[in-house]
């Protein structure tokens, strides 16, 4: 589930040292995928990925840092309007809350055969 809100151009303070740190450690030990970004004029930019992004997704957070709105090709197919029309909602000033898939192999593009 992603949760977005708009930029209200506050400065949010990162940990620092030891804090920094020990939050990194917890988020490579977690099955998921955390994020923090931005969203301007319709494309989500990332500041953040945990480590775990690569094992459960399959792109390295680097990856997914340097590149706009990173997870939308990733989404299962039929996810992709709802999360469009999230960020339209949060973009009229709005808050949003989705849940989407992300789709591995095949499921990402139906009309795609398979790779071996």
């Amino acid at each position: 589930m992603a949760r977005a809100k708009p930029d209200s151009s506050r400065t949010f303070a990162s940990p620092a040292g030891a804090d920094r740190q020990l939050l990194e450690m917890m988020a490579a030990r977690l099955s998921v995928v955390l994020y923090r970004g931005r969203l301007k004029a319709g494309t989500l930019s990332l500041d953040y990925v945990s480590p775990g992004s690569e094992a459960l997704v399959g792109k390295a957070a680097a990856d997914l840092s340097s590149t706009p709105n990173p997870f939308a090709p990733l989404m299962h197919p039929d996810d992709r309007p709802r999360y469009a029309a999230a960020l339209e909602a949060v973009l009229a000033g709005g808050e949003a809350s989705v849940d989407y898939r992300i789709a591995l192999g095949q499921e990402r593009d139906p009309e795609r055969a398979p790779e071996h």
